[in-house]
């Protein structure tokens, strides 16, 4: 039987740094929504900032894989975890639901249908964690050989086909497929569930050489991926978002590479910041776009660079002292964040 892993500070190190590039994700992305001149210095800026933090979001399902996989089956754990999963969903859904403009959308509809962006990710993580169980006996007992094959057919069957498929499409060609192959393509954040696990037990067999190559290939395919959405942007005259995909090869690839630097670049040892700050990262991942909201509103910058920088801040302390202050009220706040 395989032991559960100890707890690992570079893990707990990603999650903070995956954090932190949500919100940038999340504040540059406004901005570029906004943006009605897509020609100009500010948006390629934006643009080139937008491929860097989509790596947020797979650290996200990696570092949950690494974490969940290893865990062995307890009947109480696991239905306590969805339950809990559960309402912070809905929990969620109703602070959106009642401080937005979100009236006319009916309250249980919202409920099935993320009611802000960011809400997807809980989706997607109870799913996870409703089949983790059954993933886990699978995983587990691959072959070295196996792991290897998942990984490489993950990366085709949806990372080049969705390239593919979005460079068609600017053609007007639907390549479309109604069933995707199971497993690869169905929930392609099943690919970065499973393989942030297998990596993080095989990252050790990378030698430095290996990862000179890696993090060349990493910032080629965020070049590519910038110019990309710069150029079909100008081409269209608004901001063009097909590349940004999570399942796009040329996100999965320095996505991959992101985890794999830092599980042998971070040392497990004691952090202050994973201290003080990661017990309350996945409350300000879920608060974040609460301030972001007004503040976004009430605060105008001239210039984008330093509008990201305060707007990133401000989301950041203020959603950090608001689940600081969650944290403290006793019986419900698990049901929080």
């Amino acid at each position: 039987m395989i032991k559960e892993s100890k707890k690992d500070n570079r893990i707990e190190l990603m999650r903070i740094i995956a954090m932190v590039l949500v919100i940038v994700l999340h504040v540059s992305n406004r901005y570029l929504l906004k943006m009605t001149d897509v020609n100009t210095v500010d948006n390629f800026f934006l643009v080139f900032i937008n491929c860097i933090t989509r790596v947020s979001v797979p650290l996200f399902f990696m570092i949950s894989g690494i974490v969940n996989i290893s865990k062995n089956y307890d009947r109480k754990k696991y239905f306590s975890r969805i339950f809990r999963m559960i309402i912070i969903l809905i929990v969620w859904t109703l602070v959106y639901y009642f401080t937005g403009n979100y009236k006319p959308i009916n309250l249980l509809h919202s409920l099935f249908s993320f009611l802000r962006p960011h809400l997807w990710y809980m989706y997607a993580l109870i799913e996870l964690c409703i089949a983790t169980p059954f993933i886990s006996k699978m995983v587990k007992n691959l072959t070295k050989e196996e792991e290897k094959l998942f990984i490489i057919l993950w990366i085709i069957i949806s990372g080049i086909y969705y390239l593919f498929k979005v460079i068609l499409g600017l053609f007007g060609v639907n390549t479309d497929i109604t069933h995707p192959v199971p497993i690869f393509g169905a929930a392609y954040y099943l690919g970065y569930y499973i393989s942030g696990y297998i990596i993080y037990n095989n990252y050790e067999k990378i030698t430095k050489n290996k990862q000179s190559l890696l993090v060349f290939i990493a910032v080629l395919c965020t070049v590519i991926n910038t110019m990309l959405t710069y150029i079909i942007s100008i081409k269209n005259n608004t901001y063009y978002q097909g590349f940004f995909g999570y399942s796009n090869l040329l996100i999965m690839l320095p996505s991959l590479v992101v985890l794999i630097l830092c599980l042998t670049g971070f040392k497990d040892k004691e952090y202050n910041i994973v201290k003080y700050v990661c017990p309350y990262a996945f409350g300000i991942y879920l608060s974040h776009v609460l301030v972001l909201d007004y503040f976004i509103k009430i605060i105008k910058f001239s210039n984008v660079f330093i509008g990201c920088i305060c707007l990133t801040i401000i989301s950041f302390v203020l959603s950090y002292i608001l689940i600081f202050l969650i944290k403290k009220i006793p019986y419900i706040n698990k049901y929080i964040c």
